[in-house]
């Protein structure tokens, strides 16, 4: 085990994998290349563990070789250990809003809000039947508030459609959507990720959806919000709708596409010093998340 090999490796792929524990896995302490053959199996056993919530593993092996020097390509190798993320999640209705109080204010110049929804009705055949206010809707110095759907989009036969993520911030210069529902819909019934980022130094606002990179605005450059609390699905009448919930991150950096990507499918570490709140919603009862 070379932790050298894994730390080059979560370098080069903005990973954070932590290398796993010795006394879980073993495997020989030399192995040789018959001669005239390019490989050998090795066996390697990984006893189960729990490890620290929110961490991913990994077992970076270096192979030395005994009479040769092997290039730096065919000796390096990493066995990664993944989680995948199945959870309960709270489904939000008018009646059970959420809210969080701060103890104090906390002031970001770079953030990044991420989340998982799913949208359905109460007997689970529909959804998107209103301009369902408020996914999030932050106390701050700056607007920071998102909702399904508004009166912007309408069918061929006039009909206001709401299948969309609107998230509006900044002013009306720097608000922004998921895109017309004509040709690019959100589905009832379908998990999808999103993250909204915001980056001071140059004033952009990122909506990536699973993944991806599908809208950005300019809100100026400069900014910071002064955020001192959070309430979520807490319109009342405007809330019809049930919007399940999970994973959800707030963090104090902009978090770059790959991080988005490689990470909306599993849990973070829970203390990662870069989170301002994290909320993996995967209690299963009660009423405090």
């Amino acid at each position: 085990l070379d932790e050298s090999v894994l730390n080059d490796y979560n370098k080069l792929n903005q990973t954070e994998y932590v290398i796993v524990p010795s006394e879980y896995i073993s495997f020989p302490s030399e192995v040789t290349i018959p001669a005239g053959s390019a490989m050998v199996g090795v066996p390697v056993t990984i006893t189960s563990f729990d490890g620290e919530k929110g961490v991913d593993y990994a077992a970076p092996l270096r192979i030395i070789g005994a009479d040769m020097e092997i290039s730096s390509g065919s000796s390096s190798h990493i066995i990664t250990f993944g989680k995948p993320l199945i959870q309960s999640a709270p489904g939000f209705l008018s009646n059970n809003a959420m809210s969080m109080d701060w103890d104090e204010e906390v002031s970001l110049p770079n953030l990044t809000l991420e989340w998982w929804a799913r949208v359905t009705n109460t007997s689970g055949t529909g959804g998107f039947s209103i301009n369902n206010q408020a996914i999030f809707s932050f106390v701050s110095n700056y607007e920071l508030y998102v909702r399904f759907g508004d009166i912007v989009y309408a069918d061929s036969n006039g009909r206001n459609l709401y299948n969309f993520l609107q998230i509006k911030t900044m002013g009306i210069d720097a608000n922004y959507d998921s895109g017309d529902p004509n040709k690019t819909p959100l589905n009832w019934g379908e998990w999808i990720h999103f993250a909204h980022t915001y980056d001071a130094g140059t004033g952009d606002v990122i909506l990536y959806m699973n993944g991806v990179e599908v809208n950005r605005n300019n809100g100026g450059a400069g900014n910071v919000f002064n955020i001192t609390g959070l309430s979520m699905c807490s319109a009342g009448s405007y809330h019809r709708d049930v919007i399940e919930l999970a994973q959800v991150r707030l963090w104090k950096t902009t978090r770059t596409a790959a991080q988005i990507a490689k990470y909306m499918k599993k849990e973070v570490k829970y203390n990662d010093p870069n989170l301002v709140f994290y909320l993996p919603m995967n209690e299963g009862s009660g009423s405090v998340l």
